[in-house]
């Protein structure tokens, strides 16, 4: 009996021997692996903690690098199991609590990579669960903060929830503030946007239903003011390298002036009037040029005036028509339409308006360019 005791005296010194060494040594390796990956930085983790032979959890590690980055993570956890260690695969990795700040100063956020020794890692893991990521990223073409809640699949190449919240987003001259997102597979989700801005022109009181299928993020229902009217539609982004979307949209009373002040065409123009329409266009990647599918736009009655007062285009229509200057500055000054069409295109990277207008004084035909479609920027005629 006593030799039984001894037995399992020693047996049980023997794991808490293993359980209280083998910390500083998986603290050492995973700090090593820490310092190949993030080039030159400081690694600390406090301590780690072992649940029986099936989870791996790290606490209160810290990764910095002079002013470039800093990171502070709560606790990691490695799920795993003997028979998934075997096939070189993790069951689950879970982050929790995490801080990171990313200060590139005049460095485009491409150029992080240069910080990083990213390889190809030997385990596969099956689900990533990030809880509670907080972002503070500012980069040459881009400044973010926000934060994040996300589920994912590395194998699948698939999310299966994601819950993010922006409080700003500078990016390529886009604006975004006060947004959150709120999809998963399981059930339906929400997005809301308190404004969206590109130089003048704003889209505000974004809102939608969201849901996640396959790769794809589909947002149905959405509703937006933009030019004192309204937008409904409804948009799907397949989530991959590209990102590629495709959008459909109804405008609803769009006030022409308000159009031509944040497009930068008001010393050229001078309109009212409202419109409706329909637009679907589709894009890749995180530019604001796309390809526009179809648009097709009408007065709304009873309709409005226009006044030209570019002299310029004004004389590129009267060359065009082969009509006197005179005749032209006439047909222009303060003229009245009651119907009108507008269609809007895509031409070698220039953003067309073909505009049609009918009044009493006669028919008048427009061809607006905003070369390059640069927002804030003035078009060519």
């Amino acid at each position: 009996m006593r030799c039984t005791r001894y037995i399992l005296l020693l047996i049980l010194l023997f794991v808490l021997g293993v359980y209280v060494f083998a910390q500083p040594i998986i603290i050492f390796i995973a700090k090593k692996q820490l310092r190949g990956i993030f080039i030159k930085s400081e690694v600390s983790i406090r301590r780690c903690r072992l649940a029986l032979a099936n989870e791996l959890s790290l606490l209160d590690i810290g990764i910095k690098r002079d002013k470039i980055y800093d990171f502070k993570v709560k606790e990691a956890r490695i799920f795993f199991d003997p028979v998934s260690l075997l096939r070189r695969k993790i069951n689950k990795f879970y982050l929790g609590n995490t801080s990171v700040s990313i200060n590139l100063n005049t460095q485009n956020i491409s150029d992080f990579s240069q910080y990083l020794n990213l390889k190809p890692g030997v385990f596969l893991t099956k689900s990533v669960e990030l809880v509670n990521l907080d972002l503070n990223l500012s980069a040459k073409e881009i400044t973010f903060k926000g934060a994040a809640t996300i589920e994912f699949s590395p194998v699948n190449q698939t999310i299966n929830y994601l819950d993010l919240k922006i409080d700003s987003l500078d990016a390529l001259g886009l604006r975004l503030i006060d947004a959150s997102l709120e999809a998963s597979k399981k059930k339906e989700g929400k997005l809301n946007i308190e404004r969206i801005q590109y130089d003048k022109v704003k889209i505000e009181k974004i809102k939608g239903r969201t849901r996640f299928e396959d790769k794809t993020l589909s947002i149905d229902s959405l509703f937006a003011k933009v030019f004192d009217g309204e937008i409904q539609g409804d948009l799907s982004l397949t989530i991959d390298k590209d990102a590629e979307y495709l959008c459909h949209l109804k405008f609803l009373n769009l006030d022409l002036a308000d159009f031509v002040d944040d497009f930068n065409l008001k010393e050229r123009f001078r309109v009212s009037g409202r419109l409706v329409g329909d637009l679907t266009f589709k894009g890749r990647g995180a530019g604001v040029k796309a390809d526009i599918l179809s648009s097709d736009f009408s007065v709304v009655e009873p309709g409005g005036t226009l006044v030209i007062k570019d002299d310029s285009f004004l004389k590129d229509l009267a060359k065009k028509s082969d009509q006197s200057l005179d005749i032209i500055v006439e047909s222009f000054k303060d003229y009245h339409y009651n119907t009108g069409m507008m269609k809007l295109y895509l031409d070698k990277g220039n953003l067309v308006f073909d505009i049609a207008l009918e009044g009493e004084r006669g028919k008048r035909n427009l061809n607006i360019t905003l070369h390059d479609f640069k927002l804030g920027k003035e078009g060519g005629r």
